[in-house]
């Protein structure tokens, strides 16, 4: 847990510590938020990559699928090398 602050009073009282609990709650919200949201993007990624290997069953190609693949992973690629905090 974190260190309570002084509140206006100057002491460290109980409002300090209500602020830093929220604080604390809204951060593990939003850690949450972002584990979702990375299952719903690979979920998808899948999904799709998916699809399009069904799709070009059907048709007898396989331009779509490798087209999608190599797009993905070009992109991915591009973001982890870009990003400071290492995307995935």
């Amino acid at each position: 847990m974190l260190p309570t602050h002084q509140d206006e009073s100057g002491g460290s009282g109980m409002k300090g510590q209500l602020r830093i609990e929220e604080i604390e709650q809204r951060i593990q919200e939003q850690a949450e938020e972002i584990v979702h949201l990375d299952q719903f993007v690979r979920l998808n990624f899948m999904a799709f990559a998916k699809l399009t290997q069904k799709f070009d069953q059907a048709l007898q190609v396989s331009s779509g699928s490798i087209w999608y693949l190599r797009s993905s992973v070009a992109w991915l690629a591009r973001a982890w090398s870009t990003s400071p905090t290492r995307p995935f």
